[in-house]
């Protein structure tokens, strides 16, 4: 049909609407995954002979096909360039509030998230959010993919009180406008959910748990089955005697250790199996724990060396470090954990709240080894990072915060650790004995 709107336009001798069309037929090929056919038909939409060079909208529009390709090939540097400009040109010729000149805003936020630009990407999404009433032709549907996109990046950022602020506002939209079980008002709902939980707000969370057991039985959509499968299971765990909890527990195991008749992604199981660890922690039971983990990183391979893998590999050696602690390990727990944070490192930055809560586990280890200092010191450096992460008032912020107060005050009336005894060294006292673990 392209092919077809092409020559017609060029036996009308309309050199704009010819170019215009070829730049349509070039994006449509990029459609359907060929890359090369699109850039030679972008090339030959840009060599239409008479088309205006100055013409701001025709000029977005190939901008806009040239971005896409270069995205298409890795290079975000380049295709950054050409969204911008295709955006300043669309907004000088069509206004801020069209449909195109949103969708190329849309295509900037999403090229800045891939290249690591969280602030700029964020504050170009506030951006289009301030305009989104105003775009004729928007639909709900879009609207709710771009508040996902929105959730997604505020949560994996670290940015975990803005993303439930946001939440608030945006779940109760879609419900109204798409209805509850449309997908993407399902994974808004979870994503609540895993935010009210790394907030520490259970009380709310749990509160999800009814629609979670209906949606974790719905095969229509296996990813987020078994994302709501994991959340109930997670949130059950963190009261193990409940009779609930043993048919979560074997489901998830299923699900984890299921072979390549179960077609996921194995860094999904690998999630499951660890999910099984964390489980087991709860439950006091870190040989068990151990157990799980080994399974987790046997069944990522090699694939913990890289990308989203490393991030595993890190929860994974970091839950197996709180094991070893419980097994009276400190020292082998506290190595293991350093390790994990390396990887954290590697995965999401150093500084990263998600990095740092998970550092937040080494705090017992230093205790148990008599260097409370050096326990303090490390919950100092976490603390303004996971204040603005979590906000004052979330329930893993206070925690975070009385623990710093009590290992304060324990390293100011204590003796150097030289002159301590190595058999008394680990107290039964410790205001850590028997506290949970930060994940």
């Amino acid at each position: 049909t392209y092919a077809e709107l092409v020559r017609v336009y060029a036996e009308l001798h309309q050199p704009r609407e010819e170019a215009m069309a070829r730049a349509d037929h070039a994006f449509n090929a990029l459609q359907m995954n060929n890359p090369p056919l699109a850039d030679r038909m972008l090339k030959d939409a840009e060599a239409v002979p008479g088309r205006p060079l100055a013409d701001p909208e025709l000029n977005a529009r190939l901008a806009e096909v040239s971005g896409q390709i270069a995205l298409s090939g890795g290079d975000t540097e380049r295709a950054r360039e050409l969204f911008a400009s295709a955006r300043r040109d669309a907004i000088r010729t069509l206004g801020i509030e069209h449909l195109r000149t949103f969708r190329l805003g849309q295509a900037l936020f999403r090229v800045e998230r891939e290249r690591g630009e969280i602030d700029v990407a964020l504050a170009l999404q506030d951006e289009l959010r301030r305009s989104v009433n105003q775009v004729r032709g928007l639909d709900s549907g879009e609207v709710a993919a771009m508040d996902w996109e929105h959730v997604n990046l505020l949560f994996g950022s670290g940015r975990f009180a803005q993303a439930l602020s946001l939440l608030d506002t945006v779940l109760p939209r879609c419900v109204n406008e798409l209805g509850a079980q449309e997908q993407r008002c399902r994974l808004l709902f979870l994503k609540k959910g895993q935010t009210l939980l790394r907030l520490g707000k259970v009380e709310e969370a749990v509160q999800a748990i009814p629609r979670l057991q209906d949606m974790s039985l719905d095969s229509t959509l296996p990813f987020i089955q078994i994302e709501a499968l994991l959340l109930e299971f997670r949130l059950r765990s963190l009261a193990p005697a409940q009779p609930e909890l043993l048919p979560l527990f074997e489901r998830v195991r299923v699900f984890g250790e299921s072979g390549a008749d179960v077609t996921m992604n194995p860094a999904f199981k690998a999630t499951a199996l660890l999910a099984l660890a964390e489980s087991r922690l709860y439950a006091d039971d870190p040989a068990q724990a151990r157990h799980w983990v080994d399974l987790a990183l046997a069944l990522m391979g090699d694939g913990a060396k890289k990308g989203g893998g490393l991030r595993i590999s890190a929860i994974g050696r970091t839950l197996s470090g709180v094991a070893l602690l419980r097994q009276g390990q400190p020292e082998q727990a506290l190595g293991l954990m350093q390790s994990a944070q390396a990887d954290f490192a590697k995965a999401l930055g150093s500084e990263h709240p998600t990095s740092q809560l998970f550092a937040l586990n080494m705090a017992p280890a230093l205790v148990e080894l008599g260097r409370v200092p050096e326990a303090v010191s490390l919950i100092k450096h976490a603390e303004p990072i996971l204040r603005n992460a979590f906000g004052v008032e979330a329930p893993t912020y206070r925690e975070i915060l009385g623990l710093l107060r009590q290992l304060e005050n324990r390293s100011a009336s204590a003796p150097p650790v030289d002159t301590i005894p190595p058999r008394v060294r680990r107290s039964p006292e410790s205001p850590l004995t028997g506290r949970r673990f930060f994940s």
